[in-house]
């Protein structure tokens, strides 16, 4: 009876597919509308993406859960569905290189900042664009290519996925006693990833799993373990965490430039009494071009300075390879980059994108709806509790760099060791802070530094 139960097929989750489904037909119709009828349904538009889909839906799941939103990604669940049904090429290796994805973050990511200032300031056509062009590549590869070429290559948020699922508390994981004699491999062959779900969560490979969610979907078996406590500690050990390529640590370095050190240099050292006189300001006024190319350059020369210092500093300290290190440094900083995302994130929902989209739904429904009732200012205990999550962010680095650091110390070794690689472990806080703060200390001129 034993044997037949551990054989017998084990049956499909059924809500993961509606739910997923149901993502795909919401973000179809904010297409169609949005390019249907664009003056009734720009708001509504431009904030369910910009508002709703990109601080909680994205940002937040992955902060809390690891890339928990592949799993109901409208493009990632039409690329599967295509992917199986397209002409099944083999995807080639070069499309599988990490910095695909990077190139694909950092341009995407520069144009709609330098352009527009911001993702919620975007203008509806170039919104539309901007995720109809994502829709198109997405339906082509997938139907070329086999096992959702979209979602391994070209997808922007490959890189971090995959990253950050090296911290995520939830693993996929399957029942030793249930699984041990089947053969109906379900979880194999629903992985586009060909990954095999193993029977003890720690021993994922995460550096593949996106948690696209496709195994929990084909067999009910598949469980997802909440494992944070260990998950934490196990992340700084530097051969479970670290196990990034060279191009992927590198490439969360120059996006943690563009997002944390660009950020600081913009909302407030670019508003402060030192505008005229900063570099690339001055550099914009002798090349007669814009300012925005010139900051990106400087924030990415100052970053990979500032990083490639200190990781000078901990190769002579501890006697590891640059290979090591590098993607160790980037994991570290990997926290306070999302939870800087996710403040700005949820402060830009509830001051533009909330009302926005309460106002655009209501151009859309017939009769007379009050206007939103809650809009509070930036100094209220709201906002304030909102922007403090970026120290979030501080903490989580500063831990993961303390504990990385005591795995680098080879045999017996002083406290005063441990701390001399923590300092530098830990630069990209270091450079955040030191920013911060001396933008704190300047004088905004002509109006308030951003939150």
């Amino acid at each position: 009876m034993a044997n037949r139960e551990a054989k017998a097929p084990a049956q499909p989750r059924r809500w993961i597919a509606p739910l997923q489904w149901t993502v795909v037909t919401l973000f179809l119709m904010l297409l169609v509308l949005g390019w249907g009828w664009p003056e009734q349904a720009d708001g509504v538009v431009r904030a369910t993406f910009w508002g709703l889909f990109w601080p909680l839906l994205t940002v937040l799941t992955l902060v809390l859960f690891g890339p928990l939103f592949c799993g109901v990604c409208p493009l990632g669940t039409l690329g599967r569905w295509v992917s199986r049904r397209g002409r099944q090429a083999r995807l080639p290796r070069r499309w599988l290189w990490a910095g695909t994805s990077l190139l694909t973050l950092l341009l995407s990511y520069w144009l709609v900042d330098s352009i527009t200032g911001g993702y919620g300031r975007l203008p509806l056509v170039a919104t539309l664009v901007f995720f109809t062009g994502y829709l198109l590549v997405c339906l082509a590869l997938s139907w070329a290519y086999r096992d959702a070429p979209f979602c391994r290559s070209v997808c922007p948020f490959a890189l971090l996925a995959k990253t950050m699922g090296r911290l995520a508390p939830l693993r996929p994981y399957r029942s030793a006693a249930r699984c041990g004699d089947c053969c109906h491999t379900r979880c194999l062959k629903a992985c586009p990833s060909r990954l095999t779900v193993p029977t003890d969560p720690e021993r994922l490979r995460h550096n593949d799993c996106n948690l696209c969610l496709a195994c929990a979907s084909a067999c009910r078996e598949v469980k997802l373990a909440p494992r944070w406590p260990r998950t934490l500690k196990g992340a700084a050990r530097l051969p479970a965490v670290v196990n990034m390529t060279p191009v992927q640590g590198w490439g969360i370095v120059l996006l943690s430039a563009l997002v944390v050190v660009g950020s600081q240099l913009e909302h407030r050292w670019e508003r402060s009494v030192l505008h005229p006189l900063l570099p690339w300001n001055r550099l914009a006024e002798w090349s007669g071009g814009g300012a925005s190319v010139w900051l990106m350059l400087f924030t990415l020369g100052l970053t990979l300075a500032w990083t490639g210092l200190a990781l000078w500093g901990v190769q002579r300290a501890s006697g590891h390879s640059w290979r090591q290190l590098g993607p160790a440094m980037a994991a570290t900083g990997l926290p306070l980059l999302l939870c800087l995302l996710l403040s700005h994130g949820l402060v830009a929902f509830i001051l533009r994108g909330a009302p926005q989209l309460w106002a655009g739904v209501t151009e859309l429904m017939p009769g007379q709806w009050a206007p939103w009732p809650w809009t509070p200012s930036r100094g209220s205990p709201w906002m304030v509790g909102f922007s403090s999550l970026v120290w979030l962010g501080v903490g989580w680095s500063t831990l993961l760099a303390w504990r990385l650091a005591g795995t680098l110390i080879r045999g017996e070794a002083f406290r005063w060791q441990q701390v001399s690689l923590w300092l530098g472990l830990n630069a990209m806080v270091w450079l955040f802070l030191l920013l911060r703060m001396g933008g704190l200390a300047l004088p905004a001129a002509g109006q308030a530094a951003c939150h």
